[in-house]
């Protein structure tokens, strides 16, 4: 697979222009872009988008340290569902942080126990 005119960060923290040529999943070559290239038939023009290498899942959860030990000894079936006691509970926590609990107050709940 061959990413045309992709601008990547290497590792001077440079955000720099080029064709990257993967293959089985790995970066097997960088090189300038260039139209000249020989151009396989998985190719994709990739202007105007970004690559940052090791950023795989670059989200987090801030209110998990919120919940810690709340489903303890829950199989995921049990917390994770739309049904149960455990699911209900969960439910009446996460609306209660999205909608009632203020700056002020998240901030304590995420400072208790540290």
């Amino acid at each position: 697979m061959l990413l045309r005119n992709l601008t990547y960060l290497n590792e001077q923290m440079r955000f720099l222009e080029a064709d990257i040529s993967v293959e089985e999943g790995r970066i097997v070559s960088i090189s300038p872009s260039d139209a000249s290239l020989t151009v396989p038939k998985e190719t994709f023009d990739c202007r105007g988008l970004i690559a940052i290498p090791g950023i795989v899942l670059a989200h987090f959860h801030s209110q998990a340290d919120l919940g810690r030990g709340l489903f303890k000894g829950k199989p995921p079936s049990e917390w994770a569902g739309d049904t149960g006691p455990q699911a209900r509970l969960q439910e009446r926590f996460f609306e209660y942080l999205d909608k009632d609990a203020s700056e002020e107050d998240f901030r304590t709940i995420c400072r208790k126990g540290r």
